[in-house]
Order: C-alpha cells, then structure tokens, then sequence
C-alpha cells in the first residue's frame, strides 16, 4: 500500500489478507462510522446531531466503549490480538485508543498499534509462527 493510503483503506486490505489466509478475525465497530454517514444525509445539521446522540446512547448503553480496537484476530491456541490501525503516516492514537490498549495488555492480550498494513500483517505471522 502507499503512504497516503487512509487508514480504512490499510485496514480493507488486512481484512482481504485475512479472509485469504482463513484467519478468523471481527471488527468490533466503529463509533465514528455512523455519525459520518448521519451527517451527510440528515440535513439540517441539527437533527442530524439529535440522531447521532440518540443512536451514541443506546450503543454506550449496550456496553460500546470509545478507543475499542479496529480488529480482533483470533489464532489457535486461545490467542488474541487486538489490532488498531493507522495510516503508514500521520496516524494518531487517540487518549480513550491508549487507555483500552493498556487495559488489554493488563489483562494478558496482545496489543498493537499498526500503521499500515504490512505492519499489521508481520505481527500476525510472527504470532502464528511463534
């Protein structure tokens, strides 16, 4: 992928590469992702943010917690990793994305922050062969 890839488009091609090596993973969610779309298709603005308050608090309600990870990869053995991924450059980690990874890695779990694909994918393997 190149530099200016968006973080999305890093995270679709480690999804492919996934699904390719039959690698069971899941994407707990994205509390972004549907503000994004409300906003672009509720006008006026200010109905849009009653919507988009509304739809936070049931979720956070359901146990949606902000810094969650983009993806969970599940290997044998009962190992998982919590993978947050970034763009090769410019990507930041957010307070509530430091705090979660700490919580994780207390627990025992691995962690990471991955900026770019080829990151995250060279930690999955060193998993698997480890």
């Amino acid at each position: 992928m190149n530099n200016q890839a968006k973080e999305a488009d890093e995270q679709k091609a480690l999804v492919r590469w996934l699904k390719l090596m039959k690698i069971t993973h899941f994407a707990p969610g994205n509390e972004n992702l549907h503000s994004g779309i409300i906003r672009q298709w509720v006008k006026p603005a200010s109905l849009a943010a009653k919507i988009i308050a509304m739809i936070e608090n049931k979720l956070k309600a359901m146990g949606k917690r902000k810094g969650v990870n983009d993806l969970v990869v599940l290997l044998p053995g009962a190992k998982a990793i919590f993978i947050e991924m970034k763009r090769k450059k410019g990507g930041v980690v957010s307070q509530e994305q430091a705090e979660w990874r700490k919580e994780i890695k207390a627990l025992g779990f691995e962690a990471h922050i991955c900026h770019g694909f080829d990151e995250a994918m060279l930690i999955i393997k060193e998993q698997l062969n480890g």
